[in-house]
Parts: C-alpha cells; structure tokens; sequence
C-alpha cells in the first residue's frame, strides 16, 4: 500500500465501524492497525465459524477473533457476532451488516482485506453526516480504480455502481436489501442505466443476476449491486483512491489469481471537498474497464466470478 502524504484527524472519529473477518489474520492485522488509529468510539466486528472441511481453519479463526479482542486498547465500546458455523459467504457478510444497521443509523464498513488510508474515516464521516437525507444517495466508497485528474482530485462524484472495498452507508438504505432478489424479473433490459451499456456489460450482469437469483452464486453484493441499478441510485466516490485490496493470493477466497503489481492503484491521503459533485465519467470507465470481458482488468473480474460460481 503506497500512502501519499500525511494526514492529521480534524477532531475524534465519532462514527462506528463494522469489522468483519474471518480466518487471515496477516491481513486482519493490517486493516486492524489501520482501524487502532482511527480510534472509532464503537467497533462492531462480525466473524463466520469455520468450515467443518477445512482442517486447521478453526485454529485460524480463533486466532483472528482472539488477536481483535486483544488489541483494542482505546477507549471504544466493542460488540462481536461470532458464529459457532459456517453459513457462507452471502449470509455470513449480509446477516453481519443487517445485525450493525440494527444499532447504527449509519457506520463504515470494512472487510479484513481493504485497508483504507486515515483519512478514508474522516470523508467517510462527514458524507455520512451531510447526505443523510438524500434518499436518492446509498452509499459512499473509498474505491476509486481509474486515471486521476489532478485538476478534479480532491472533489466528489456520483457513481451508478457501488464500491465496497471499503464503504460506509446508512440503515434507511440496508432496510431494502434483498438477498432473494425476488423481483429480478430475469431481463438485464429492465434496468434503464444497463440499457445503455455495452453488449459485454450487459451479459456480464445479466449472467451475474440470474445465477445469484437462482442462489447459485454463495455472495451478498451482487443483490446489493441490482438493488442500486434498479432503483438508478448513486454512490458518492473520490477522485483519488483511499483503499488497497490485500487479499489476493494464497488464503484468499477470491482474489487467488488477482495481480497485485498490475492491478495496484495507489493510496492516498485526500482533504475531500463534499461541497460539490463533479463529474468524472467513472460509471463509463468502469463500464468499459470492470465490466468488459476484454479488458485486463475484467479478466481478473471474470476469474472471481467463475471462482465465485464454483463455490
């Protein structure tokens, strides 16, 4: 994680944050210390139970929720869900987000493999604060994957996609999720913003939707990804990323394959402007780039998703 410039809090983090881990701890700690310096005043961390399967993987999990418990040393009211079994991916991650919004109006949230930059908290917060009344608005990511335009870097755009290597959102918008996905009416056209995108972004959801609707994909954000299009709602995003994806490579339950030295972006510390919306183009960019089949980038995207399909 390269981290540019330094950054100084403007006053205590006074927003909580979800925690949820599972059996990494090299990674766990990582995104920990990140969290330990933030000093969030409620931390909420969220663990599936091991895979009866797997041998060894409940001594990992153990040592993950042990290493958490030991290591919160300020001042902050701790609350866990550790589940005795697995129940998988999709219920594990959206029960524990449903089990948060359940004591939070609104909170940051963050998996044990994106670790945010410091002043991620900060942004995240004051969104938070500001858009809380704008129904049309669901979210907020630190997960900015395309070009930087210095003369737009420190401002804030809409985005039709969310983001959730690393996000914070409120529980007016949580209270829609749906994982059944029971109103999937099976035709990609039916969502106006994707009738307008490629034929390769088009199939690449519709193949997506459809097997998470038939539940034969064990995962939590594609029910999350259809609720935002279907409603033509909006994530707010920086124009500079906040957030690095270490959770590729060995242990890791998607991103086995990912390229770390081709598919880095760099961290930063950004003062985000929240006074205005710029617009920088990104639901196009990562149309073409996260979406297309022929892209590198997508390469790795379609490699998580035949992975995904396995499980």
């Amino acid at each position: 994680m390269e981290s540019n410039t330094s950054f100084i809090p403007p006053a205590a983090l006074n927003t909580a944050v979800l925690f949820i881990v599972f059996n990494r701890l090299d990674t766990t700690r990582k995104v920990f210390q990140s969290i330990r310096s933030a000093k969030p005043p409620r931390l909420y961390v969220a663990a599936d139970g091991a895979r009866e399967s797997r041998e060894g993987e409940a001594d990992k999990v153990q040592a993950v929720r042990n290493f958490i418990l030991d290591n919160v040393d300020w001042d902050c009211d701790i609350k866990t869900l550790f589940r005795d079994k697995n129940i998988g991916c999709g219920a594990a991650v959206s029960g524990a987000i449903t089990w948060f919004f359940e004591q939070e109006e609104m909170g940051i949230i963050l998996e044990d493999d994106c670790l945010p930059s410091q002043s991620f908290y900060w942004y995240a917060e004051e969104a938070l604060k500001k858009f809380k009344d704008h129904e049309d608005i669901y979210g907020i990511t630190g997960d900015y994957r395309a070009p930087v335009n210095p003369a737009i870097a420190q401002n804030i755009s809409l985005i039709s996609f969310p983001l959730i290597w690393g996000w914070a959102t409120w529980r007016r918008v949580w209270k829609q999720y749906d994982r059944s996905m029971k109103d999937w009416s099976g035709n990609i056209n039916d969502i106006p913003l994707l009738q307008r995108a490629s034929k390769e972004t088009r199939r690449y959801f519709q193949r997506a939707f459809s097997k998470t609707a038939k539940g034969e994909i064990n995962t939590w954000d594609y029910q999350f990804s259809y609720q935002i299009l279907k409603r033509n709602a909006k994530f707010i995003t920086p124009n500079k990323n906040m957030i690095s994806n270490i959770g590729y490579g060995e242990g890791s339950t998607h991103l086995v394959n990912f390229d770390p030295v081709n598919n880095a972006v760099p961290v930063h510390e950004i003062a985000v402007d929240l006074s205005t919306f710029v617009d920088n183009n990104y639901d196009s960019w990562l149309c073409d780039h996260a979406f297309n089949r022929k892209s590198v980038s997508t390469r790795a995207f379609n490699k998580l998703l035949r992975v995904t399909f396995k499980k």
